[in-house]
């Protein structure tokens, strides 16, 4: 919550107290014996795993744009896993290309809690929690130049 600076209740954690010393209503919780769900990580936190992926994926690529639909909480503590999928690819005149990707962050499913949310199955066979799906588009600056130039030494060689 700091991070972000949004200290609504249900990104706070139980350590986190009120600004007058009072314990949260979790903190309270605890002590009495009742155990909540972990607090909801920010959605625009959790899906900068996308820049991230495709920073060290793609050293030199831009980030352009990216459409978010946030379809269930990501939790402190969870492990999400982000994936990208090319959906297409677009010359643009000789000044690189524009690849388009779908984007899908998930966690792994918790029977005892997740019961009613949006769950898919894996190629693993595993089920999954997703919590954001979108598109991306992503400017590669260097591709045509990187084939051109490849395509140039296999000529003379």
């Amino acid at each position: 919550a700091a991070l972000i600076g949004d200290f609504t209740p249900l990104h706070l954690t139980p350590t986190n107290p009120r600004q007058n010393g009072e314990k949260t209503k979790r903190e309270e919780d605890e002590e009495q014996g009742n155990t909540e769900d972990p607090p909801i990580v920010h959605g625009m936190l959790v899906s900068s795993v996308f820049s991230s992926v495709f920073g060290t994926l793609v050293p030199g690529c831009v980030y352009r744009s990216q459409t978010l639909t946030f379809r269930s909480p990501a939790r402190v503590g969870e492990a999400v896993t982000g994936r990208l999928e090319v959906i297409r690819a677009r010359a643009m005149r000789g000044k690189g290309i524009l690849v388009t990707c779908s984007t899908t962050i998930s966690v792994g499913m918790d029977e005892h809690r997740d019961r009613d949310a949006f769950g898919e199955g894996n190629c693993n066979g595993q089920f999954e929690r997703v919590c954001v799906l979108g598109e991306a588009d992503v400017w590669l600056p260097g591709a045509m130049r990187t084939t051109a130039s490849a395509g140039e030494e296999n000529a003379t060689q």
